[in-house]
């Protein structure tokens, strides 16, 4: 029986995308992987509000062995990652580009932009992805 990782390879393909000199080069590349990723997790998604798409989203997330989970707060969506899908990675990464290509990846898959509000990294208990500011809903008082 064969075991199946893909750990060293994805180490080294990123140890060679953050080797690139080029930044335009690395940032092209970096926003094509995401987009790959997030457009394969949006296909798995049904239609429907971003509360429902973030809600799903966690739950496929959570079926890959990524905890996370989803909540409202004051009619908030946010999606919180407990623990980083790239661990082997991260220790690499001293710019945060994996948080970065994540954020993309998620934003992809729900189709709007999120933004990273709270990030493991800095200590706090999950990874906490929301709606930018300017595309949350207003409710009216008409």
């Amino acid at each position: 029986q064969v075991g199946v990782t893909y750990t060293d390879l994805a180490v080294a393909l990123w140890s060679e995308i953050m080797q690139l000199e080029e930044s335009g080069t690395k940032a092209k590349l970096i926003e094509r992987v995401s987009k790959r990723m997030g457009r394969a997790f949006r296909d798995l998604l049904p239609e429907g509000s971003i509360e429902e798409r973030m809600k799903s989203l966690a739950g496929l997330m959570a079926a890959r062995r990524i905890p996370a989970s989803f909540v409202s707060v004051e009619g908030l969506p946010i999606l919180s990652v407990h623990a980083c899908p790239y661990p082997d990675l991260t220790s690499r990464d001293t710019d945060r580009s994996l948080c970065h290509l994540e954020q993309q990846v998620l934003s992809e898959a729900i189709g709007q932009p999120l933004e990273l509000s709270c990030c493991k990294l800095d200590g706090h208990g999950s990874c906490q992805f929301k709606p930018t500011q300017k595309q949350i809903p207003q409710t009216s008082n008409l």
